[in-house]
């Protein structure tokens, strides 16, 4: 009886030594979901790994399906919170708790928008305030420039419901963050010469082949509809190839920075420059007009309706060149706001090749490619 009941302690002894391997595997497992978690998000990416710091709190029921973890980030930030993870490792749940940050760029966040090759520039308008991230609301005030402090440029962000464009800038005193476009002016690099060609607006472009519109067109040394000087001009049906790209805010105006047959090159209004057209004259899009709006970084969307693809983004004078079915998946390529009826237009391509401009209420947004 005796040797029995030192079996059956054995045994059990055993059984918890198993369980508690299990727990501690499981456990782990758990712990590096929530890291991986944490390290995902948007105000957190580009963190060490072994900044973040995770520890087990607990289960949250008897079937020990669900475990609480607690991270902080020791590195940066001030901050800390918790995450409440299955067993097979999904978040159920996540909090932050504390995130204080510091004042130059502990919340700053850098992954927005696209960069751009770094330019000087200046501030205008008084003194600013830079922010921890491109948008209209949701954001912290994190550093400030001055009037006309020199500031270098590293990034560009298009927040699509404002329609503003936001610059990552560093000031003279190493401070970082981000600033509405339009509060910041090209320093240049024309030692005084407004005749010169300013090529550092904006934001580089896969170069792209297109054609001038019909008549003669000037381009001009900068992006702007004032204060600019004539330096080149193209003829109607010229074809040049496009480098660069420039939204202005205040007259909502994209630019195209461009070189000629001749080798002239200069700034030109989006709107005299029309597609150089690679459909072989096989399809409709000989009609699609495609210098509206603004290029975008290219995304996919799912059409939520049959709908018609149109040659220019018009509630009025316009055609239909193609058509997307219910559920297909689009290319979007450009954006363009109709102010007049109020419509917010996208060129997409579908998936038989065809592109076109739609209602964006039409089609619904999925990730960027």
């Amino acid at each position: 009886m005796k040797r029995f009941k030192l079996m059956t302690l054995a045994a059990a002894s055993a059984s918890i030594l198993i369980a508690s391997g299990e727990a501690k595997a499981q456990t782990a497992g758990q712990l590096q979901a929530c890291r991986n978690y944490v390290l995902s998000r948007q105000e957190f990416r580009g963190t060490p790994v072994s900044a973040v710091q995770v520890y087990g709190r607990g289960y949250n029921n008897n079937n020990g399906n669900r475990a609480t973890v607690d991270w902080r980030i020791t590195r940066n930030y001030n901050a800390q919170g918790y995450c409440v993870v299955n067993r097979n490792g999904r978040i159920n749940q996540f909090q932050v708790t504390q995130n204080s940050g510091s004042n130059s760029s502990g919340r700053l966040e850098t992954n927005w928008g696209t960069t751009v090759r770094a330019y000087r520039a200046r501030i205008t308008g008084g003194d600013a305030t830079l922010v921890n991230r491109p948008v209209q609301n949701d954001k912290d005030d994190i550093a400030r420039v001055r009037n006309d402090e020199q500031v270098t440029v590293y990034r560009e962000y298009y927040e699509r419901n404002s329609r503003i464009t936001w610059l990552l800038v560093e000031g003279s005193n190493r401070q970082r963050g981000w600033i509405n476009g339009d509060r910041v002016t090209d320093s240049g690099s024309n030692n005084g010469n407004n005749g010169d060609l300013e090529t550092n607006w904006g934001r580089t472009v896969n170069p792209f082949r297109a054609r001038i519109t019909s008549g003669t067109a000037t381009l001009v040394n900068r992006p702007v509809r004032d204060d600019k000087e004539d330096i080149a001009q193209v003829q109607g049906g010229e074809l040049v190839t496009v480098y660069r790209e420039y939204y202005e805010n205040s007259s909502r105006t994209t630019w195209y920075l461009v070189e000629g047959q001749r080798r002239q090159r200069g700034w030109i209004n989006a709107e005299r420059v029309g597609d150089g057209g690679n459909n072989n004259g096989g399809s409709n899009n000989r009609d699609v007009e495609y210098n509206w709006g603004r290029s975008l970084s290219r995304y996919t969307a799912v059409s939520n309706s049959d709908a018609t693809l149109v040659n220019r983004p018009k509630k009025d004078d316009k055609q239909d060149v193609a058509e997307v079915s219910r559920n297909e998946q689009v290319t979007v390529l450009r954006e363009y706001y109709e102010s007049s009826s109020r419509i917010n237009w996208y060129l997409v391509r579908g998936q038989d090749g065809q592109e076109g401009w739609i209602n964006s209420e039409r089609i619904s947004e999925r990730s960027p490619r």
